[in-house]
């Protein structure tokens, strides 16, 4: 019986080996060695044409390198000289998802359904299509089905877990992914996917603790790299400069130069410095021009599981016959984002520099805030926020604000926003700031935010009611901003944005009917 079994088993090696040796090609596939694979399906394609499997793998090749239209082509026609071929079949849906042709893929998943209902592969593909459209409710029934049949399904429990955290619910995202390594404990999907989760909680230090727990033979696949890139980004030392312009019809013209830097001392704990000089002009009221600096180093430490809190320590100088060299501070505590409800509280003193007349009169300011947001289901978040904050110029003024928005996500690209804004002054001076007893502005937002690839743009239309003063009329508002930002790797972009509004919000003087305001700036983040 040894014999034997020896025999049959040497038989099978050298089939193995002839099988190799007559389809270099699959060979090539099989080690994992795609450039060779690519070359040597090309060639059995240019001996013949028909050859079903290099047609099924070369167009799966050429679709991993990006060429979605030349990859499908291949598979159209792998279809055509053999429609019962249902991996082909949903393989060619699934570059159609890739593609982001998501209704073609749709329909080629349900063509692949309707011949075979309970094919696996058909359900995943279409959940992970559905996914993609932001239908997560869809997707979830899919593979909440799944699971229902076979409740081992890796595959499956990886899905629930990735359109949970799409939704937003990380707390219950975290806990999937556990579950997931339950059935698996080195998967490295698995592992990437909760170290993705664990980095959109802010994280860092158990995001990367748990890609040390990937095997280092694995760590050259696709999941485990890009999510290793992201975490390496976030914690690497980042530098951000940007130039605004700014420009009013009360005639202020204001340009700032800031630097951010940023380093990560340990996992938990960031060092940041901020640097902003700021040039300013108001001949209504000031001859020639108006400088103003500042510098602030601040800490960062996160506790577990997503606590934070800050302190930073600064100095700011303007050349205003009021200014004079002003200590700045910042204390901050925030709860940790997993969770549907969170807050911080911050407490800044520093100077209050934001236009020339206000440099002339030395103005400085103490705020308290709390802030609050909430996302009591899918697709929706409440933020608000209040404040108290006294200055400090010719005489001391207090003002008390508050802020609501409701944000409702209507699709991928779109979201709709509601937001009432709201605060009032003790005292009305000649300071140079907007200081009403009261001001209202309440805004519907819609806005754009497509992501494609590297490029991601961004624009917001938003028309408006205020009210400048307690006896003041309603007045119509508008504000109109974009933004468009390229990505060339993880932790580095570049943007240039613009704001235009006629609310009164932005106004350093006046806030009267036929106000404007004008923003326009370039940024940049490149981390090292």
């Amino acid at each position: 019986m040894a014999r034997r079994s020896f025999a049959l088993a040497a038989l099978a090696l050298l089939l193995a080996s002839a099988v190799q040796a007559q389809n270099p090609a699959d060979a090539a596939w099989t080690r994992g060695d795609l450039p060779a694979a690519r070359r040597l399906y090309a060639e059995r394609l240019a001996a013949d044409s028909s050859d079903g499997r290099a047609l099924h793998r070369m167009g799966l090749l050429l679709s991993w390198d990006g060429r979605y239209a030349d990859g499908i082509a291949l598979l159209d026609r792998l279809l055509l000289l053999a429609p019962e071929n249902g991996d082909a079949r949903v393989d060619r849906a699934r570059v159609l998802a890739w593609a982001r042709r998501f209704d073609e893929s749709l329909a080629g998943y349900g063509e692949a359904l309707r011949r075979a209902s309970d094919d696996r592969q058909a359900l995943l593909g279409l959940a992970q299509t559905l996914a993609w459209m932001d239908r997560l409710d869809s997707a979830r029934a899919i593979y909440a089905r799944l699971l229902a049949a076979h409740p081992t399904d890796l595959e499956a429990r990886q899905g629930v877990a990735r359109v949970t955290a799409w939704d937003g619910r990380l707390v219950a995202a975290e806990a999937q992914w556990r579950a997931a390594l339950t059935l698996d404990t080195t998967n490295t999907a698995s592992l990437a996917g909760l170290s993705q989760t664990l980095r959109w909680q802010g994280r860092l230090a158990a995001a990367r603790e748990v890609l040390t727990r990937i095997p280092a033979e694995r760590r050259t696949e696709r999941d485990y790299v890009e999510e290793r890139r992201q975490v390496d980004a976030a914690l690497r030392t980042t530098g951000a400069p940007s130039i605004t312009y700014e420009r009013d019809s009360d005639g202020n013209r204001i340009s700032t130069l800031s630097l951010r830097a940023r380093r990560s001392l340990r996992p938990r704990l960031q060092a940041s410095g901020d640097f902003y000089f700021r040039t300013t002009t108001y001949h209504a009221a000031i001859a020639g021009s108006r400088q103003a600096w500042g510098v602030m180093g601040t800490g960062r430490y996160l506790f577990e599981p997503g606590w934070v809190v800050s302190a930073g320590l600064g100095v700011s100088g303007a050349d205003g016959a009021g200014s004079a060299t002003e200590p700045a501070l910042l204390l901050s505590a925030s709860t940790p984002a997993r969770y549907r409800v969170g807050g911080s509280l911050t407490l800044l003193h520093s100077a209050f520099d934001a236009t020339a007349l206000i440099i002339e009169r030395g103005v400085t300011m103490t705020e308290r805030s709390l802030g609050l947001r909430v996302s009591p289901a899918p697709r929706w978040n409440l933020d608000g926020s209040a404040s108290w904050t006294t200055f400090h110029g010719s005489e001391s003024n207090r003002r008390i604000a508050g802020y609501l928005a409701g944000t409702r996500t209507l699709a991928p690209a779109w979201a709709a926003v509601a937001s009432v804004r709201s605060f009032g002054f003790a005292k009305n001076l000649q300071d140079g700031y907007f200081d009403p007893d009261f001001y209202l502005l309440s805004e519907l937002t819609a806005r754009w935010r497509p992501v494609r690839g590297r490029w991601e743009v961004s624009a917001e239309v938003a028309p408006g009611v205020q009210q400048v003063g307690r006896g003041g009329a309603a007045q119509a508002t508008v504000r109109l901003a974009a933004r468009g930002t390229w990505e060339p790797a993880p932790g580095r972009q570049v943007g240039a944005s613009a704001l235009y509004t006629n609310a009164g919000l932005q106004s350093f003087a006046t806030g009267q009917s036929g106000y404007r305001y004008v923003a326009l700036a370039l940024s940049g983040s490149w981390a090292f």
